[in-house]
């Protein structure tokens, strides 16, 4: 479970605003390059534009907490179990990042009435490296950054539209074998024999099964219900091994149960409450719903961990004189082997 129920753990998640972030940095026109008029060497924009995210990135991080908190305040949905939520879910949090862009749209030009961006041009200066001259190139500058984080949000709800879709049908395969599954634990309870041809898992409504498996061979949909059965099998001599390891971990859902834990027989009721009431592929269905629900919402820490790396960029830019785009390959590098690491 905590493999599934941390399917986005934050590493994850900034692994892939990263990946967003570096480009929507490039597509939109950013990153260095052969850089502005005001910026004759490419890590001289690389380096204003590392700074104008960092200061987006803290003024949206304090807007969607703010955001986070009322919403907490209001929320009263808590059945969660259906995957159509999780499709309402990816929505409202799409919404409300697009929402967070529009304020900071809202505040650009605020800060360009009240002549921020002309302040900026007349006492912000830099005896080592170029900085933009005239109000007009801050204000370029920080429209581009705006919409390189657009961007990013597009491809980044883009990529998890496409982990919703699939955890979707995988949630729906799930219930459906539990549902053949209680058909045929029903049929053999009553003694009923089925013809060598059939399969007692093709009886019964036809909603109770997963829509991609109707048109399926009957052998094949009893080969999945007896997989099925099996994964079960193993799950309740995995739960009955760790139960015997570190019972106490067991005592308060032992107590819920009404079993003595210290009767002779106190392992055998709890397996056979394993083997007749546990439902595996709830179970299974509520672990990557929670896990997929999670990588949709880009906690606090994940922007503050996108700050930090810009942070990084920006020394990168500023001293070691390396563009945007001589950062990406090494920077996607580290990314994979990442990912190759919590692989294994």
């Amino acid at each position: 479970s905590a493999g599934l129920h941390g399917l986005a753990p934050c590493p994850l998640r900034t692994i892939f605003l990263l990946m967003a972030l570096l480009v929507g940095a490039v597509a939109g026109g950013g990153g260095g390059g052969s850089g502005d008029h005001w910026a004759p060497k490419g890590y001289e924009c690389s380096y204003i534009e590392a700074i104008v995210t960092i200061f987006m990135l803290l003024v949206a991080l304090g807007f969607e907490s703010v955001c986070h908190f009322i919403y907490r305040r209001v929320d009263t949905d808590h059945h969660r179990a259906d995957p159509i939520h999780l499709y309402k879910d990816l929505v409202s949090r799409a919404g409300g990042e697009f929402m967070s862009l529009g304020f900071l749209a809202f505040g650009l030009f605020m800060f360009n009435t009240v002549g921020g961006f002309q302040w900026l041009a007349k006492h912000i200066a830099d005896a080592h490296i170029h900085l933009p001259s005239t109000e007009h190139d801050w204000l370029h500058v920080a429209e581009v950054v705006h919409m390189q984080l657009f961007l990013a949000m597009i491809i980044y709800f883009a990529v998890i539209s496409g982990t919703v879709a699939g955890s979707v049908r995988k949630i729906n395969v799930w219930t459906g074998l539990q549902a053949r599954f209680k058909r045929v634990s029903r049929a053999l309870e009553a003694n009923v024999s089925a013809p060598t041809s059939t399969c007692p898992a093709m009886e019964g409504p036809e909603h109770e099964g997963p829509p991609a498996k109707k048109n399926a061979p009957k052998g094949v949909v009893c080969e999945e219900v007896q997989h099925y059965a099996a994964t079960c099998r193993y799950f309740v001599v995995g739960m009955m091994h760790r139960w015997q390891a570190h019972p106490a971990q067991f005592r308060e859902l032992m107590q819920h149960f009404d079993i003595n834990e210290n009767d002779v027989d106190a392992g055998e009721a709890f397996q056979k409450l394993l083997e007749k009431d546990f439902d595996l592929g709830s179970y299974l269905a509520s672990n990557v719903a929670e896990g997929i629900r999670d990588s949709i919402r880009i906690h606090c820490k994940t922007w503050v961990a996108m700050i930090v790396l810009f942070g990084v960029f920006v020394m990168l830019h500023r001293f070691a004189h390396l563009e945007l785009r001589q950062l990406m390959p090494g920077f996607v590098g580290m990314a994979v082997l990442i990912l190759l690491a919590m692989h294994i």
